[in-house]
């Protein structure tokens, strides 16, 4: 895995890519089979998986799974060493060289790269627009067709549907739409016919396909009629109302859904930053692909107004320009000269007909049959291999492209070159006292917890009648995404607090981070600060302060400080035979982070985690305190089996753990299958021996999962067995997965103390 090499290089320079779009997955590949030396770069997309708009026809139409249709962006960005964070852009600012983003605040760039795509334009549209389902974002699309296919099915009610734009999207969508609700119908009823169904497809122009030859618009006008569709011709909609579409002649037809497949408009904030935009709002970019105003910004695809000769707004495009943005981003940042892109005057276009059943155009050429189908599924599988069957990689090679920048930079080649242990290892101050001053301002604007005055030391006066608690976690980066890691990492030291009993009350940071620019090392310490925060806000903790330090590697932590009664303390002694063990949320993170060091763990499965991982226990530990639990301790490292095999040695009691019902991360059986495992596995497993029936319990598919190393796992308590059921129950309001996991029993043998069942 690069990301690590990449961590511990000096850092020049950021590379920031706007959009997971087509375009931006070749400049991905491309950077990871031939990287920069010093160069940082991260990818911003509002999904992790990004859908292939050429296969989108024939995933509604059922002939390809999701998966086949959808490239990983998590898993992709692993592979190639790059930052991948989730969230949407929603602002720029030229001058500062920022891009303003929803949740990860502003992130700076060097250099950038726009490919966000488009969205049908809807502004010629009053009244009830609501009622609109635009077929881009394509999962936005994908969720409401879902809906519309289960009420279909459900309810059996008849289905008037309309699709406004009679372009090549137009006629894919609605032929394979049709395809899709009229095969289910069919599976259901057998052959009976598909009654109660009707489409219509409305053109503002009197035409089709109007950017096709004739013979292609002859054969779908013939296509869609046998089809029994209803093509309106010059019928501009303008308006929606409770049922009807409204044309500007103010013909109206009834529909009951309505899916919009228009030309594309654009995004508004590259227009707001007064980035140089077309007369429609599109990034202007010149025969390099780069922007007519900012000369370190780039763009692609949909966004993209090619200037020099103005091009349609199809995938074939974006596409396209994957390759020439990718070599001129590389030409921009070593400080070679660009070179142009010429776009084709003729390209081949391949359109799906719902079934497996395809037609070619490409200018006067007209083609289609099954075979053109072949051609298609072919070529669209081919373009998806470069991005799902990826290769392993070869370690970095030494950065000679750092070095020919330095030339000339004593000083940076003495700030990177010659770095002091110690005291002088910490960050600069002015680096940490601009983000504590950046996070101050947020969060007196109402972003979250308090950050006391930078005191030498932090005060804490423990309320009359309570204890002070204490705690402190640190661990290196599993995340590249700095946001995330401050998240994860204020979590799972709180857990050792309301494992306790405890309410947190304030933190202490403790971070390490690469040596670099000045600039992008307070960026990244803002991001873990400002993710943290974010946690630290919703539980009432107050972050005081900490310390920062230079390293070849991402780290962070927190000294967490708690108060609690001194009767109501939770220890890992105190277990009672009759009680049942109870988890509070799924296993697994080893397995799946350690799985996406090696670019193999899926993004969904890891988004999943991390949605857990970042969830406070703060409701656990207050469902499991008024249900009585006896014990309690939080699963980290150890794993869950070596954590409680602490609470059974400091309670003098046997457990009877269900391994059936011990709840795990989507993805981590498949991978432990595999052979995947953490680095603290073999360390963990030791503890096997204190299994009765470890013949037996070791052939089980998760066994293994039971000494998986956790980082922010859920709880694990002992709750009175008439409680248990209730407890859960409870807890299931906050974590859906937990559980009831075993039994507390009698000590019969404190060697083998034990015994696993479910098997």
């Amino acid at each position: 895995m690069r990301a690590d090499s990449i961590q511990s290089s000096p850092e020049l320079g950021q590379l920031v890519l706007v959009g997971g779009g087509h375009s931006h997955l070749q400049v991905l590949t491309s950077l990871a089979m031939k990287p920069i030396p010093g160069l940082r770069t991260v990818l911003i997309s509002r999904d992790t998986m990004t859908g292939y708009s050429g296969m989108l026809p024939g995933y509604i139409s059922g002939h390809y799974s999701f998966e086949q249709t959808h490239i990983d962006l998590r898993r992709l960005c692993a592979w190639a060493g790059v930052v991948f964070i989730e969230d949407s852009v929603v602002g720029l600012d030229i001058v500062a060289q920022e891009v303003a983003t929803r949740r990860h605040g502003r992130i700076r760039y060097d250099w950038m790269s726009i490919n966000i795509g488009s969205t049908p334009d809807a502004s010629g549209i009053s009244g009830n627009v609501d009622r609109l389902i635009p077929v881009k974002p394509i999962n936005n699309f994908l969720r409401e067709l879902d809906r519309i296919e289960a009420r279909v099915m459900a309810e059996d009610q008849p289905l008037r549907l309309g699709v406004i734009g009679a372009g090549a999207a137009g006629v894919e969508v609605l032929l394979a739409i049709k395809y899709r609700l009229e095969r289910q119908r069919a599976e259901r009823d057998g052959d009976a016919p598909s009654d109660g169904f009707e489409f219509h497809l409305f053109s503002a122009a009197n035409t089709i396909l109007p950017n096709h030859n004739a013979r292609v618009q002859r054969y779908f006008r013939e296509r869609l009629a046998s089809e029994g569709v209803i093509v309106h011709d010059d019928f501009e909609v303008v308006a929606l109302e409770q049922e009807d579409v409204v044309s500007a002649s103010g013909e109206r037809v009834a529909v009951d859904e309505v899916i919009l497949t228009t030309s594309a408009a654009p995004q508004t904030w590259p227009a707001r930053a007064d980035l140089q935009v077309d007369e429609r709002g599109f990034i202007a970019v010149n025969r390099y692909l780069q922007s007519c105003s900012e000369t370190n910004i780039f763009a692609a695809g949909d966004i993209a107004a090619f200037m020099p000769q103005p091009t349609e707004k199809a995938g074939v495009f974006a596409v396209r320009h994957g390759p020439p943005l990718a070599e001129n981003l590389r030409r921009s940042i070593e400080g070679r000269p660009l070179k142009p892109y010429r776009p084709q005057k003729k390209w081949l276009a391949l359109l799906a007909c719902g079934d497996r059943y395809a037609v070619a155009s490409k200018g006067r050429f007209f083609a289609h049959g099954r075979w053109v189908w072949r051609w298609k599924d072919h070529i669209d599988r081919k373009f998806m291999a470069m991005f799902q069957q990826l290769p392993e990689m070869k370690p970095p090679k030494p950065p000679r492209y750092a070095e020919g920048l330095l030339e000339g930079n004593e000083a940076l080649v003495r700030d990177l070159g010659m770095r002091c242990a110690g005291c002088g290892a910490k960050v600069g101050g002015d680096v940490l006292g601009r983000v504590l001053d950046e996070l101050h301002q947020e969060l007196e604007a109402g972003a979250g917890a308090e950050i006391e005055q930078r005191d030498d030391a932090a005060v804490i006066a423990p309320p009359p009648g309570k204890i002070l608690l204490q705690s402190l976690d640190y661990f290196t980066a599993l995340v590249d995404d700095p946001w995330e890691l401050g998240r994860i990492a204020a979590n799972h030291a709180l857990g050792d607090i309301y494992a306790m009993g405890g309410q947190p009350h304030s933190a202490l940071a403790l971070a390490s981070l690469p040596p670099g620019k000045s600039t992008l090392v307070a960026e990244t310490l803002r991001m873990m600060l400002q993710g943290a925060i974010s946690v630290f806000g919703d539980c009432g903790v107050r972050l005081l302060g900490g310390h920062t330090s230079e390293a070849s590697l991402l780290s962070l932590g927190f000294s967490v400080n708690g108060f609690a009664d001194a009767g109501q303390i939770l220890r890992k002694g105190g277990m009672q035979p009759g009680d049942r063990l109870v988890m509070t949320r799924p296993i697994g993170t080893g397995v799946l982070f350690a799985a996406n060091q090696q670019a193999r763990a899926k993004g969904v499965w890891l988004e999943k985690a991390i949605e857990g991982m970042t969830t406070p226990d703060r409701h656990a530990a207050e469902a499991l305190r008024r249900h009585g639990a006896t014990a309690c301790t939080d699963i980290t490292g150890f794993g869950l089996l070596g954590h409680l095999l602490e609470m059974v040695q400091a309670s003098g009691v046997g457990v009877q753990l269900d391994i059936g019902a011990v709840p795990l991360l989507d993805g981590a059986l498949a991978l432990s299958a595999e052979g995947v495992r953490s680095s603290l596995f073999p360390a963990n497993s030791k503890a096997r021996h204190a299994i009765a029936n470890l013949d037996k319990a070791h052939r089980h598919p998760a066994f293994e999962l039971l000494f998986d190393p956790q980082t922010a796992g859920g709880l694990l308590a002992s709750v009175p067995g008439r409680n248990a059921a209730s407890c859960v129950e409870a807890l299931r309001k906050c974590y859906t997965q937990a559980a009831i996991v075993g039994d507390v029993m009698q000590l019969q043998d404190s060697v083998t103390p034990l015994r696993i069942t479910g098997l």
